[in-house]
């Protein structure tokens, strides 16, 4: 069975621009260490703050977040990261 392709946009060499949110460090390092093994370029971020000033500088083409970081969850952090004044594809 064949499942229709995903609208995200890889650039010409197949890399994706990923935000990997997370407070557990170890997770973020792992996560982007993976990532970055199958060629894309990943930036990662502590917080959901810091991950939302991330947005407004640059564009992704795909973000990975805990859940539930202290402060604001990544259920608080969905919000405010996909509105239209965001970088986010």
């Amino acid at each position: 069975m064949k499942y229709p392709r995903s609208p995200i946009a890889i650039n010409a060499s197949g890399e994706l621009a990923i935000l990997v949110v997370d407070d557990d460090e170890q997770i973020r390092e792992i996560l982007a260490d993976m990532l970055a093994m199958d060629g894309h370029e990943t930036v990662t971020c502590a917080d959901g703050p810091s991950a939302l000033q991330a947005l407004d500088h640059r564009s992704f083409d795909l973000m990975i977040t805990d859940l539930g970081m202290p402060g604001m969850s990544g259920w608080s952090f969905r919000g405010p990261s996909t509105s239209n004044s965001r970088n986010c594809r």
